[in-house]
């Protein structure tokens, strides 16, 4: 982002980084194959496509370990890092405490403290050389839970002890898998099958391997899991013991290589076929034929692969999941979506007639003759049936399973059906293409231009909570006066989104309207065209020909929501258009907090219970500073020299699990009133 504007040097440039919803954890229940994978390799910045560890500091930033050197990545840019000049083959990653990162490479280990590390350019380091010739590669470096640093080289286990001080503690083994036990205890593959270090001596377990049956030497990783079980990654497959019970998890017939639990309780397993996480007893995969060298699960809960040649390889769960012909339905052009007071979630779908939900699968209702196919709307009338408008056929009533004519012209002024409303007085309204029908009573009537209606295209109803009918057609809004329909606002193509906070929405072309109480609209934003909208959890949700909106914390007067966010394909849907044709309703909400959402490509889904109810303020750094054309480094703030003509601040914010979502906007303090928006490309601010 380049951002120019006249200024005086000594005002102050404040950023911010606009709300994003973070990234979904991987939920343990969620299919594999519904999860998203982004791929990132040296076209996108990497050092190098051999990747050895991963690790994500407390400041956010994601650190890659390479044999062509250390890459850092703030979610959108990699950057190398070089160490006196140095590339170095790293070979593991940890932050102590104190927040210093540690390296484990091939000429010792390089601490950076955490202050350098913070600063833009290369980092300067302290270096540490262990074994006997000081020329010790180190394997593995790790934290115990009492601050304690290890470092696994090919001679033996070492411990820092403070200073420059790191002493031998197991010597005679090579060392590239450190695990620490409930008790402290660090657990180390050998030839022999593992070496427990109890603190005061090593304690060697060559049973595991007769009892697993396999080679001595075929034990490549003892990981002890938060629940008290030890996972065995053999040559042979993957073991867990519990107890005395030992099982082995799906099946001996290719190696396991290293198991890793994320803070979401799964568990994921590299192996000699990809990656695969364990569901009961079985493996499920993950990413198939990825050679994987480290696993990592960053705060949001996504995945991070560090892949043999492959790359880097992102798993995320997707906030949207979608609903399609391969779920049930007959048809992925899904017209309304109903939740009835039983709790049954129902879908009309573009002739593909309605299914129920059962849980997990749509189940379409026989219709034989096909008479309620192209169903456009759906509705639940007082006895608890459900009705459904339809194109040609007028209304059907489901009751007990059977679906029956129930409304069709000439009764009706017309046989498409737009959609219906029941109303608490024991109404029905049916919106038709030739006029409007009221059912009370037994007793039908018919609303037509003499009635005053603006159009008989009624195409959208809502009763809002004062007892207000509104009716629109395809050239205004009416209101329900006594009655007769009163023309309310005279403009075309109006489409009722609902009531929120007392107040009627209104889509028109040109934007969206507010109508409070009858009065004139105001304009608001159009906020991705929407079509539909609702209520839940304090957020407002829309759903538009752009995606699905969700708002948080909206005042209205103030036009545009600062927290908001939407969801497009990138979060899951098939397409980020979401369906229009009628009334619908087009978003509903089931008893299990899920938000269901038609769309022109499936029924989209959205879990709200697992959705963060904190929108994420992603952390803003300085990647650059030129100050009189040049480069320096800010450290913890920048004085500008009298007579600074020429000032030039680079700027990122981190965020691994959603940067698509990010919003970035500046302000000058003493030069602008507002916030301005900076775009989705960020980079440089020059005065």
């Amino acid at each position: 982002m380049r951002v120019r504007r006249k200024m005086k040097l000594a005002s102050a440039l404040a950023l911010l980084a606009a709300a994003a919803c973070p990234g979904l954890a991987l939920d343990p229940q969620s299919p594999a194959s519904s999860y998203r994978r982004t791929t990132f390799t040296t076209e996108d910045g990497l050092a190098a496509n051999v990747i050895n560890d991963i690790l994500q500091t407390r400041n956010g930033f994601l650190w890659i370990a390479t044999y062509a050197g250390l890459t850092r990545f703030d979610g959108q840019r990699f950057t190398p890092v070089a160490f006196q000049k140095l590339i170095l083959n790293v070979h593991s990653i940890a932050e102590g405490p104190d927040g210093d990162l540690w390296l484990g490479t091939s000429t010792g280990v390089f601490r950076i403290s955490q202050r350098v590390l913070e600063e833009p350019g290369d980092p300067r380091a302290t270096v540490y050389h262990l074994g006997p010739r000081g020329d010790e590669t180190v394997w593995r470096v790790r934290f115990g839970r009492d601050g304690r640093l290890w470092a696994g080289t090919r001679r033996g286990l070492y411990r820092w002890n403070g200073g420059s001080d790191f002493s031998p503690v197991v010597s005679g083994l090579e060392v590239n898998r450190i695990e620490e036990a409930p008790d402290g205890h660090i657990l180390i593959p050998n030839s022999k099958g593992y070496v427990e270090w109890d603190g005061a001596r090593a304690v060697d377990h060559p049973e595991i391997a007769r009892q697993l049956g396999i080679k001595s030497n075929e034990v490549f990783q003892v990981f002890p899991d938060r629940q008290g079980a030890l996972w065995f990654s053999t040559a042979r497959g993957l073991f867990r013991q519990l107890g005395e019970t030992q099982t082995n998890i799906g099946g001996e017939a290719e190696p396991a290589y290293e198991t890793y639990q994320d803070t979401n309780g799964n568990y994921w397993i590299s192996g000699g076929k990809g990656v695969f996480r364990v569901r009961g007893d079985v493996l499920e995969a993950v990413a198939t034929h990825v050679t994987c060298r480290a696993l990592f699960a960053d705060r949001d809960g996504g995945l991070w692969i560090g892949a043999n040649g492959d790359g880097l390889v992102h798993i995320q769960d997707r906030a949207v999941h979608m609903f399609t012909t391969a779920d049930g339905l007959r048809s992925n052009v899904v017209m309304a979506a109903l939740t009835t007071r039983s709790g049954k979630l129902w879908v009309a779908s573009n002739c593909g007639g309605i299914a129920w939900l059962d849980g997990e699968r749509f189940h379409p209702l026989p219709d034989k003759d096909h008479r309620a196919d192209c169903a456009l709307s759906l509705a639940e009338d007082d006895n608890g049936d459900v009705l459904v408008g339809t194109y040609g056929a007028g209304v059907f009533r489901l009751h007990d399973g059977v679906l029956t004519p129930f409304l069709n012209t000439p009764a009706l002024p017309g046989d498409t059906v737009n959609g219906i409303l029941s109303t608490h007085d024991g109404s029905l309204w049916i919106a038709t293409k030739r006029g409007l029908a009221r059912l009370r009573d037994g007793q039908l009537r018919t609303y037509t231009t003499a009635e005053v209606l603006s159009d008989v295209n009624v195409v959208g109803l809502v009763k809002d909570s004062r007892g207000t009918l509104w009716a629109a057609a395809q050239t205004g809004v009416d209101q329900l006066v006594g009655d007769r329909f009163s023309e309310v606002i005279s403009r075309g193509v109006p489409i009722i989104l609902g009531e929120y906070h007392g107040n009627i929405y209104i889509r028109f072309v040109d934007g969206v309207s507010r109508v409070a109480g009858g009065q004139a609209p105001v304009a608001l934003p159009p906020l991705g065209y929407p079509f539909a909208m609702i209520a839940a959890s304090n957020d407002l949700w829309l759903a538009g020909l752009q995606g699905i909106t969700r708002i948080q914390r909206w005042e209205p007067d103030r036009g545009m929501p600062a927290d908001y966010t939407l969801f497009t394909k990138d979060d899951g849907m098939q397409s980020a258009e979401c369906t229009n044709t009628g009334m619908g309703p087009h978003m509903t909400i089931t008893r299990d907090g899920r938000l269901w959402v038609t769309t022109v490509q499936g029924l989209a889904m959205i879990d709200l219970p697992r959705l963060s109810r904190v929108a994420g303020k992603p952390v803003v750094y300085v990647r650059d500073t030129v100050v009189g054309r040049k480069p320096q480094r800010p450290g913890d703030g920048l004085v500008l020299a009298p007579g600074t003509s020429h000032l030039e601040l680079a700027f990122e914010p981190i965020e691994l699990s959603a940067p698509q979502r990010i919003r970035m906007q500046d302000r000058l303090d003493g030069v602008d009133d507002d916030w301005l928006d900076a775009g989705m490309e960020f980079g440089t601010f020059r005065e």
